[in-house]
């Protein structure tokens, strides 16, 4: 279904030159960089995973919109009246993938830090999908 960029086929992206975009200043975003020990098309696979039939049971909520990309997704949540975005991309690097997963509010200056926990429950709902010890959760 899906697949991820070919390993070797793009070096390994920096903070700089991110696949998703930098926050802005306000505490309304979280952007998150995650080593992975897999391939990006097991770690797409997994995002997949973790997104389908996706409910309250993971604390990720269900979201308003999901669409599956080839090295990622795209996701929207609601939160009361107010909308947050997702974007999650998947590169290949030296020792597996990176999994970059970046969660912000479309409006407002600041949200309570739902987007950095919304952030956090998705790497861990992807690491669910992927054999253990192979996600630095950096704990």
């Amino acid at each position: 279904m899906a697949a991820g960029y070919a390993l070797g086929s793009r070096p390994e992206a920096t903070e700089a030159d991110a696949p998703v975009p930098p926050c802005p200043s306000t505490p309304n975003c979280a952007r998150l960089r995650i080593p992975i020990a897999e391939t990006p098309l097991a770690v797409t696979n997994a995002v997949h995973q973790a997104f389908s039939g996706i409910g309250d049971d993971n604390g990720l909520g269900v979201p308003s919109a999901f669409v599956p990309t080839e090295s990622g997704a795209l996701a929207s949540f609601a939160v009361g009246p107010f909308q947050d975005d997702v974007v999650i991309a998947v590169e290949p690097a030296s020792r597996g993938s990176v999994l970059w997963v970046r969660s912000s509010a479309r409006v407002g200056g600041s949200d309570l830090g739902v987007n950095r926990r919304r952030a956090r429950r998705i790497v861990e709902a992807v690491a669910a999908w992927l054999p253990p010890g192979n996600v630095d959760l950096g704990e």
